[in-house]
């Protein structure tokens, strides 16, 4: 009986030592797809904030080019009316030195 009391205890001592190693394995599992996982965050964290980087570096390009041609369209649209007021002047002008030339006869 001696014999199977150690034979016994000696086994529980082996499942006890199984035991303990599963749990630390399965804590160190348990921690490595922890840490994946948050590698994958951050990986996909990085990859969105750069496309939004791109997205709204794209957008400004596009703002500015929209500005730039407002801009553009506006400063003709000034030429064109300052064009118009010195042809405008000429023409008043002209009928002035017309009315003047003729009056004075």
């Amino acid at each position: 009986m001696d014999e199977l009391s150690k034979t016994i205890s000696a086994l529980e001592a082996e499942k006890a030592d199984m035991v303990e190693k599963l749990s630390k394995a399965k804590q160190e599992g348990v921690k490595l797809v922890k840490e994946e996982e948050e590698r994958r965050r951050a990986d996909l964290v990085k990859e969105w904030e750069e496309r939004m980087a791109k997205e709204l570096a794209k957008r400004d390009e596009d703002w500015r080019r929209r500005m730039k041609e407002h801009e553009e369209q506006m400063q003709l649209a000034i030429e064109e009316r300052e064009m118009q007021k010195v042809a405008a002047v000429t023409q008043q002008d002209k009928k002035n030195d017309e009315l003047q030339v003729g009056g004075i006869r």
